[in-house]
């Protein structure tokens, strides 16, 4: 009987474990830029923060809804850590004048993020950008 019990807690014991490591790493938190008005070459830069280190390759982006249309910010520095940046600088026509929106999920299109195990990365940007205020990054390319 105790031997029984011994076997029921060890196998508790390593369901537990493997459900904790088995964790993705995922998006915890998005810095975006500062509440102002952005003119034509004003740069945002956008920062995502990762549970866990992580390497990107290629060009990966962030859409950005603004109410001239979509745009991209693109992946500038970060490789290697749990912080990566993405860039854009604001064009000729650009415009939003009641606050950004940003797209749900990372593209990779044209690149990747990955653990530094190799394994896939939660791009999904929703839980992070509940505590996100976007409505005065605002935006005059013109």
């Amino acid at each position: 009987m105790e031997t029984h019990l011994k076997h029921i807690i060890l196998m508790f014991v390593l369901a537990f474990t493997s459900q904790v490591f088995a964790e993705q790493n995922s998006i915890r938190n998005i810095y975006t830029p500062q509440n102002q008005m952005y003119f034509y070459n004003d740069v945002m830069s956008f920062s995502l923060v990762f549970d866990q280190d992580v390497v990107v390759s290629g060009q990966p982006t962030m859409t950005l809804n603004l109410d001239s249309g979509r745009v991209e910010a693109e992946y500038s520095s970060g490789s290697g850590t749990k912080t990566i940046t993405l860039k854009y600088q604001i064009e000729a026509g650009d415009f939003d004048h009641d606050g950004i929106n940003i797209l749900s999920q990372v593209n990779t299109s044209w690149g990747d993020i990955k653990s530094l195990d190799g394994s896939s990365v939660d791009l999904n940007l929703t839980p992070a950008l509940r505590n996100v205020n976007l409505k005065s990054i605002l935006v005059r390319g013109y």
